[in-house]
């Protein structure tokens, strides 16, 4: 993830990119790959989180809701459920089998 707009899956073992996702509209922040592999959720600056096919290296979802730039996102072990943080102050939590955000949480307060 970076700069580029662009999730990059390497191989470790030979250090070659395996694929470029590419659907995020500014840098990309994080990135979160579910435990039994296939599938991994991106953030960005773009407001937005993105879950990837990573078979077929193509995006199947689009979370919308943040109103700022979104810094972290994380996936379940299941890899039914991603959470995201936003500078916007909010934690959400996304239901990807019902293709819903299910929980909202202002945590930080602005000072």
């Amino acid at each position: 993830c970076g700069q580029d707009k662009t999730v990059r899956v390497w191989i470790l073992c030979t250090g070659r990119c395996e694929r470029v996702l590419e659907g995020h509209e500014d840098d990309v922040r994080g990135v979160a790959v579910w435990g039994r592999g296939g599938r991994a959720a991106s953030c960005g600056f773009d407001k937005t989180v993105r879950v990837w096919d990573l078979d077929a290296g193509s995006c199947v979802g689009v979370m919308e809701g943040h109103t700022d730039k979104v810094f972290g996102v994380g996936m379940s072990g299941s890899g039914d459920h991603v959470v995201s943080c936003s500078w916007d102050m909010s934690v959400r939590v996304w239901d990807l089998v019902r293709d819903e955000q299910f929980a909202s949480n202002v945590l930080f307060p602005p000072s």
